[in-house]
């Protein structure tokens, strides 16, 4: 896992988690439903919803639950300096991106 640094965006870090979903659980994106996704809750966030709860899916893709979590944009820091600002800020780019992915899809049909 490339280490984070403390100056990756949001979309840095999402855009190696889709890296590495892509890599581990093709077609993970077919198992997300935007209305619920929610990065503050383990079997809503992305994790929880691919792998059914966000421990398990952490677990399965080797993750380190404190840091290469937060590096793959499952989660934000583990501090309160504005963690809540992070989450929001994540799950944005995460919708964004599954957005674009599926229309992406749609016209490669």
């Amino acid at each position: 896992m490339t280490a984070a640094t403390e100056t990756d965006t949001v979309a840095t870090r999402v855009a190696r988690g889709v890296a590495l979903l892509d890599e581990k659980k093709p077609g993970w994106d077919g198992h997300i439903h935007l209305p619920t996704l929610d990065i503050m809750y383990g079997t809503y966030c992305v994790l929880g919803q691919v792998f059914g709860n966000y421990d398990t899916g952490a677990r399965i893709l080797g993750l380190d639950i404190r840091s290469d979590v937060v590096d793959c944009g499952f989660n934000g820091p583990f501090n309160d300096e504005g963690r809540w600002q992070d989450m929001c800020e994540l799950k944005h780019e995460w919708v964004r991106v599954i957005t674009s992915r599926r229309q992406n899809h749609e016209v490669t049909l």
